[in-house]
């Protein structure tokens, strides 16, 4: 943690986690907008999109206590995990075809 975020307000936990995970990689737990901030902006995938910005922008807002709370961030955060940030769908989608495949079996 530096400096600049010792100054930054810290708000409270979320009311369950959000699990992630990006590809084949191990899942993470997310419990917070400052983790879901700092997961956006430093492990997201670089395709993103409307979701990734609204889950950026409620974090931020969460984190600053001005707009979204902690729910709202919680919710947007969990959206663009689901639609463009996890890559569920592609990894999904490729063990399906490997194991019609007979690759794995």
């Amino acid at each position: 943690m530096n400096a600049q975020d010792r100054n930054q307000p810290v708000p409270g936990l979320w009311v369950s986690p959000v699990h992630v995970r990006i590809g084949f990689g191990m899942p993470e737990t997310i419990n917070n907008p400052v983790e879901g901030l700092d997961y956006l902006l430093n492990r997201w995938p670089a395709e993103r999109g409307f979701q990734y910005e609204k889950a950026k922008a409620a974090c931020t807002s969460a984190i600053q206590r001005c707009g979204s709370t902690l729910e709202e961030a919680r919710e947007a955060f969990a959206i663009a995990a689901e639609r463009d940030g996890t890559l569920e769908e592609a990894r999904d989608a490729f063990v399906a075809a490997a194991m019609e495949a007979h690759i794995l079996d």
